[in-house]
C-alpha cells in the first residue's frame, strides 16, 4: 500500500490468495481478528484513485505471489519489518485474540485432565473399552445409544457382564459354565465369556451368521463391535435377538435402535 502512493495509474489492483480475507474485506463483522481487516480498509483508503482486490491462486508459480508467501514465512518465524516500516496498527502491542486464548485455555485442561486421568486406577479398565483418550469413538457411539444400550456396551468389553464367566466369579452363580453347551467330546462345556458369547457358543450359530452378514465381516475386533456404530447396532440386535439378557430386552429391541449411522 506504501509503494502505491507512488504509482501513476488511477486503478491498483492487489492480489490476494487468501479467500477468507476478501470475504472479511467484503462483509466485515466482529469476530477475532477484525481490527486487522479495519486496519487494511484504513489504510488502502489513503491510497490515491481506485484500489481492486482480486483473488490469486496460491502455490502457482506466480512470481510475486511466490515472494509474497516467503516474507509471510519469515514473519510467522519471528522475523520483522523495522518499525518505522511497519503500518501504523502493527507498531504497537498487537491485542490478544480471545480465540487463541481459549484454545491454549483448554489444551492446558485437556493436559491436566490427561495427567489426572493416567494416574487413576481406572485408567487402565476403560482402555479396554477405549484405549484412546477422551473416548471419542466410543462417545460417539454411545451418545447415539439409550442408557441400556450404551451400558451393555460397556460391559461387553469390560467383560463385567451377567454371563456365566463373570458371575461365577462373583460368586453368583455356581457354574462358569455355559449353559447352552453340552460336554465337549473328552472334556467340559466352554466357559461363558464375552468371546464364547459372541463368537462361539453354537447355540447361536444362526443369528451369528445373520449378523456377520450385517455388519460385512466374519472377523471383528472387540473394539470395532464397540467403538463403530455401524457395528455396534448390529451387536445390540444380535445380544436382544438371543435373549440372553432378560433383564435388558425391552431396552434393546430393534425398534429402540437408531436409525443413525457413522
Amino acid at each position: 500500500l506504501r509503494a502505491a502512493n507512488t504509482t501513476q495509474s488511477s486503478t491498483i489492483t492487489v492480489y490476494i490468495d487468501n479467500q477468507a480475507l476478501l470475504k472479511a474485506l467484503k462483509f466485515p463483522r466482529a469476530k477475532s481478528g477484525q481490527w486487522l481487516v479495519d486496519g487494511i480498509v484504513a489504510s488502502a483508503k489513503e491510497v490515491p484513485g481506485k484500489m481492486k482486490l482480486a483473488w490469486i491462486s496460491g502455490h502457482t508459480d506466480v512470481k510475486g505471489n511466490e515472494a509474497a508467501d516467503e516474507e509471510a514465512k519469515k514473519a510467522a518465524s519471528g522475523s520483522s519489518s523495522q518499525r518505522t516500516d511497519l503500518p501504523a496498527i502493527l507498531r504497537g502491542i498487537l491485542p490478544i485474540s480471545a480465540s487463541a486464548e481459549r484454545q491454549v485455555y483448554h489444551a492446558e485442561l485437556m493436559q491436566i485432565w490427561k495427567s489426572r486421568w493416567d494416574s487413576s486406577p481406572r485408567a487402565a479398565r476403560f482402555k479396554q473399552v477405549d484405549p484412546e483418550f477422551t473416548f471419542a469413538k466410543f462417545r460417539k457411539v454411545s451418545f447415539c445409544l439409550n442408557r441400556a444400550q450404551s451400558s451393555l456396551l460397556v460391559q461387553v468389553r469390560t467383560g463385567h457382564i451377567p454371563l456365566n464367566a463373570h458371575l461365577h466369579r462373583i460368586n453368583k452363580s455356581p457354574s462358569n459354565k455355559c449353559p447352552n453347551c453340552r460336554e465337549r467330546r473328552g472334556g467340559e462345556r466352554a466357559v461363558e465369556t464375552v468371546e464364547h458369547f459372541i463368537y462361539e457358543c453354537r447355540a447361536y450359530r444362526q443369528l451369528r451368521r445373520e449378523f456377520y452378514n450385517r455388519i460385512k465381516s466374519n472377523n471383528p475386533s472387540m473394539e470395532q463391535l464397540t467403538t463403530s456404530l455401524k457395528m455396534a447396532k448390529p451387536l445390540l440386535k444380535f445380544i436382544a435377538q438371543t435373549k440372553r439378557f432378560k433383564q435388558y430386552n425391552d431396552g434393546l429391541l430393534e425398534r429402540n435402535l437408531p436409525e443413525s449411522e457413522d
